[in-house]
């Protein structure tokens, strides 16, 4: 038996060995000419005007929470399961997660309970 329970096992194949080594390549990891092509393969995908690669979740809640004007004295309901970065991200702005029970069926937000 393992000393650990993996939360998730990572699936890398030759496409993404291929793109990884282009990054490492580039001696660039996080920006530059492949973090634009990324960025602009993103908009043509979903049809955004604009998309900003980050460089984690917890960054990318932050900055949405940020670009509302989340901050100092708020409070934001989050689900009780979630990784971390959820209510990490919630502090990082100043903000108070409140933490709330989840549907056992889709693991979203009960929405009688966070009334």
């Amino acid at each position: 038996m393992p000393d650990f329970i993996n939360q998730i096992e990572p699936w890398i194949d030759e496409e993404e060995k291929e793109q990884l080594l282009r990054v490492i390549d580039s001696t660039f990891v996080t920006e530059a000419k492949l973090t634009s092509e990324f960025e602009k393969m993103t908009r043509d995908l979903t049809g955004a005007k604009h998309a900003i690669a980050m460089s984690n979740g917890t960054v990318a809640i932050y900055s949405a929470l940020k670009s509302f004007g989340i901050g100092l004295g708020d409070e934001i309901i989050v689900p009780d399961l979630t990784f971390i970065a959820t209510a990490n991200a919630v502090i990082m702005t100043g903000a108070r997660p409140v933490f709330c029970d989840v549907y056992e069926d889709t693991f979203c937000i009960d929405i009688e309970k966070a009334e």
